[in-house]
């Protein structure tokens, strides 16, 4: 199982370096992956984005994470992710990590 720290004690608003889940597999897939996120929001909003075609970046919900909390995630292998902060506040400290967890066809 690998494991991807996309953000490491945030304090501010900002993006992620963007990360694309993989495995050892041909082709693109879609990976069953678990996605924690812990810390202090104090009003402060996550929201997991993709990267699309035309080089623009989207949410991939309209309901970010404003909690700690464990989910599980289907993802596409094929896809770049990044997870932005927003809303952070002078005592938001943030973390957050991928384990990719299952591939499946």
């Amino acid at each position: 199982m690998s494991k991807i720290s996309i953000f490491t004690n945030q304090t501010t608003d900002g993006q992620s370096l963007s990360f694309v889940p993989t495995g050892n597999v041909n082709g693109p897939v879609v990976v069953q992956t678990l996605f924690t996120i812990y810390g202090v929001f104090s009003g402060a909003s996550a929201q997991l984005q993709f990267k699309a075609d035309d080089g623009n970046w989207y949410s991939t919900s309209d309901d970010p994470f404003v909690d700690t909390g464990v989910y599980n995630l289907r993802l596409s292998s094929n896809i770049p992710y990044r997870l932005d902060l927003s809303s952070a506040s002078g005592s938001t400290n943030v973390s957050s990590v991928l384990y990719n967890a299952q591939f499946f066809n």
